[in-house]
């Protein structure tokens, strides 16, 4: 009986610890859950996994960014995708964010992410703008 229960605790540890990954999605299947536009501009897609394990989708950094800064307490992990490889999800705690005002966001930030220093220098060549930081 005791070797059942080690293993059912055991068996739940590693659910509770279970790293959640980003689920990649198409153009048009989800609605922001802040601003409910459509998610059609896939460079600047971003998602989130809340403490109860439920799946935020968001249209531009800035929704995620304005999200978090609401309900904070609630996201277990947020995810923001690399404007030049729009298939790379980065760590929304890692990435490097550039606002520049010549690559306009979905919501009119001007915010754009990317997983190196070496993108972020190489988008201010290329855009303009500075690095900024964002907290929830």
């Amino acid at each position: 009986m005791a070797k059942i229960l080690y293993a059912l605790i055991a068996g739940f540890s590693l659910i509770a610890c279970s790293t959640s990954t980003p689920k990649d999605f198409k153009a048009g299947s989800f609605q922001c859950d802040r601003c409910k536009m459509n998610i059609v501009d896939m460079p600047f897609k971003t998602e989130a996994v809340t403490v109860k394990g439920k799946y935020l989708h968001f249209d531009s950094v800035e929704c995620l960014a304005n999200w978090m800064h609401e309900h904070g307490a609630d996201i277990k992990i947020a995810w923001v995708t690399d404007y030049f490889h729009p298939t790379q999800w980065i760590d929304f705690t890692k990435a490097f964010i550039l606002h520049s005002q010549t690559l306009k966001s979905p919501m009119g930030a001007y915010l754009s992410a990317y997983a190196t220093r070496e993108d972020l220098e190489r988008a201010k060549q290329t855009f303009g703008g500075e690095e900024t930081t964002l907290t929830p």
